[in-house]
């Protein structure tokens, strides 16, 4: 219930817990880590009922420490299949990979969602 926000969290950071998320009603928003991977591999919707930045059910954005090797590398979302409210925005993220691989306009239901 309510939102996700993952914030300012180092690379060696314990996340196990947020395997067993399946759904979040409002936002997703991770950003300013120092983590390689989101293990978020149950999480199937975001509903959006209140939404980043008055646009966005998941904002992820400046993952990565400039003085060091670590930075988010993998989202994990493999089950994502709904975002009913909200666009995405992903951006700055230095090592995050396969994004470009993923038809977000197949996941978010608001055809007028914004997506970054």
């Amino acid at each position: 219930m309510g939102n996700l926000e993952i914030v300012l969290t180092g690379h060696n950071a314990d996340l196990s817990f947020l395997q067993w998320i399946r759904e979040v009603t409002g936002y997703v928003l991770v950003a300013m880590n120092e983590f390689s991977t989101l293990p978020l591999p149950n999480l199937r919707v975001v509903r959006g009922t209140q939404v980043y930045d008055g646009k966005f059910a998941i904002f992820v954005m400046l993952n990565y420490n400039t003085n060091s090797s670590h930075a988010l590398r993998q989202l994990r979302l493999t089950q994502l299949t709904e975002i009913l409210s909200g666009g995405v925005y992903i951006e700055k993220n230095d090592k995050l990979c396969h994004m470009d691989t993923i038809d977000w306009r197949d996941i978010v239901r608001d055809r007028d969602a914004e997506i970054v």
